[in-house]
This record gives C-alpha cells, structure tokens and sequence, in this order.
C-alpha cells in the first residue's frame, strides 16, 4: 500500500487492524510484530500508522455518505423551509407571549442552521481563508427577528400550507 509506513509491511496490515480493532494497544501491537514477525516499529509508529488509517477510512466513509443522501438533500432543504414558515406564523401568532416566542425563535434558528449546514454553507469554501477566520472569528449568536408582518413571508415564497 502506497500509504504504509515503512516499518509496517502491506503484508500485515489486515492483521495490525484486526489487533487493534480487537482492543490492542500501540504497544501491544508494536511488541507483537517484533516477536511474531521480526518487524521493527515502535508505538508511535503504529499509532501513528493507525491514525492515518482512520483517517483515510473517515474520508471514504464522508464519500459514501455524502454520495447517499445527495439525492434528498433538496427535499430536506425544502422540508426545513416549510418547517420555518409554519414556526414563523406560530411566532407571529405568539408574540405578546415571550416565552412561546422565545422557543418558536431558537426552532427557526436551529431549522436555519441545519438548512445552512445541509447545503454546506457552514463552511468557508476556501480552507486557507476558513483557517485564517477561525483565528479571529469569534461564535457569536444569532438572533432572529421575525419580519413585521407574517404576508411578507408568504409573498416571497407562497406554499399550500398558506391556505390553512
């Protein structure tokens, strides 16, 4: 394997992952490859070894995933706007009522947050420029303020739920 450490032979890999999917520790396996197999790597290289392993099976894993539900990510997009619209009218219903408010308001913004995330809007497009902003990006709150009027809400974007 092009990715192996140099003291881990391809040959024994399937074997060092079973070992430590079986609970071993670096050590246990560094000590094993030395007295079953004559193979010199210290823990450190096999822990090192089996991270970069995860790693890379974390990756494939996010592919496959990711490649699963591309295919209803739209319709949960659009679900989620439908969820918004009907805790906006609740809110507007509810807003002489602080604490019905309140609970409507943080639904909407957790609604709005998973929509962002879904569409991978929560990420800055460019790693270099997300790590720079991390640095000096602080998380602040959001604070939703519902429009004056809740016919702004079904004229931009009317829907069958408006009817009822």
């Amino acid at each position: 394997m092009a990715g192996s450490a140099p003291n881990i032979p391809a040959s024994l890999e399937d074997a060092v992952l079973s070992k430590a999917s079986a609970g071993w520790g670096c050590r246990q396996i560094s000590e094993w490859l030395a007295k079953e197999h004559n193979v010199t790597a210290s823990y450190v290289t096999v822990s090192r070894w089996l991270k970069r392993r995860r790693n890379e099976r974390a990756d494939i894993a996010k592919a496959v995933v990711r490649e699963k539900i591309a295919g209803s990510v739209t319709r949960d997009v659009d679900r989620l706007e439908l969820f918004v619209k009907k805790a906006m009218r609740i809110a507007k219903k509810n807003e002489h009522d602080p604490i019905v408010w309140a609970k409507v308001a943080e639904q909407v913004r957790k609604f709005t947050e998973a929509k962002l995330k879904a569409c991978g809007l929560d990420q800055d497009d460019e790693p270099a420029k997300a790590k720079a902003s991390a640095e000096v990006t602080v998380n602040a709150p959001v604070i939703f303020i519902p429009p004056p009027d809740d016919d702004e809400i079904t004229a931009a974007t009317p829907d069958k739920e408006t009817a009822s």
